[in-house]
C-alpha cells in the first residue's frame, strides 16, 4: 500500500500521532531545560554561598587589618596627662605601678606637670632624650624636687682663652680683636653682641 491509498481517517490518526509526538519532545525539551535551570539555580545558590563565605572572610581580614583605636591603658586621667606630657615613653607600665603607688593629690599633680614642662625648657640635663629619666625613675624618685641645672647663655658659651675666644668670633661671623683691645673688652663687646 502507498501513501496516496491512505485514508482521511488514517491521515487523521497519523497527523494526531505526529502531533503527539512532537508534544511530547516538546515536553521533554521544557522537562530537560527546567532540569537545567534547577541545576544552574542548584549551582547558582551553592556559588552564592561560597561567595557570602569568602566575603564573610575577607571582611574579618579587613577588620583585623584596621588600625584600632589606641585605648588609654589607664583609668587615671591624670596619669593619662602625665605620660603625655613626660617626653621619654618607655615603661609605661612601671610608670603606672609608680604613680599609682605615690596616690598623688591635685596639687601634686599640679606641681608635677610643671616642673616637666619646666625641665624641658630650663634643664640642661633634659636637652638631651638619652640623659632623660624614665618616667618610673623620675617618679620613684620624686625627682620633681631636684634642683634645675640651668641652661647656659650664649655668653657662657663663650671659649675661655683669647685665642680660641677670636677662632670662636671668626667662625660665627665676628670682627678679630682689634690691636690694643683687652681680652675682657673684647669678650664684653661679643656677649652685647649675643645679647642682641
Amino acid at each position: 500500500m502507498n501513501e496516496d491509498d491512505n485514508t482521511p481517517e488514517e491521515i487523521q490518526v497519523a497527523v494526531e500521532m505526529r502531533q503527539d509526538f512532537m508534544r511530547e519532545e516538546k515536553m521533554l525539551a521544557v522537562s530537560k531545560q527546567r532540569t537545567i535551570y534547577r541545576e544552574m539555580l542548584d549551582d547558582g545558590f551553592a556559588l552564592k554561598q561560597q561567595l557570602d563565605r569568602i566575603e564573610a572572610k575577607l571582611d574579618k581580614l579587613l577588620e583585623a587589618k584596621k588600625p584600632k583605636a589606641r585605648k588609654k591603658a589607664t583609668d587615671n586621667p591624670e596619669f593619662d596627662v602625665f605620660w603625655d606630657k613626660y617626653p621619654v615613653r618607655k615603661g609605661k607600665q612601671a610608670a603606672l605601678r609608680a604613680w599609682n603607688g605615690l596616690a598623688p593629690s591635685k596639687v601634686l599633680v599640679t606641681l608635677i606637670n610643671a616642673d616637666i614642662k619646666d625641665r624641658l625648657e630650663n634643664d640642661r640635663a633634659w636637652q638631651d632624650k638619652q640623659f632623660i629619666l624614665h618616667a618610673s625613675t623620675y617618679l620613684n624618685g620624686e625627682r620633681w624636687n631636684d634642683s634645675i641645672e640651668a641652661i647656659p647663655t650664649k655668653a657662657e658659651t663663650l671659649p675661655k682663652s683669647s685665642d680660641d675666644l677670636q677662632l670662636w668670633a671668626l667662625a660665627h661671623g665676628h670682627r678679630m680683636a682689634l690691636p690694643g683691645e683687652s681680652i675682657s673688652a673684647y669678650r664684653r663687646y661679643l656677649q652685647a653682641k649675643l645679647g642682641e
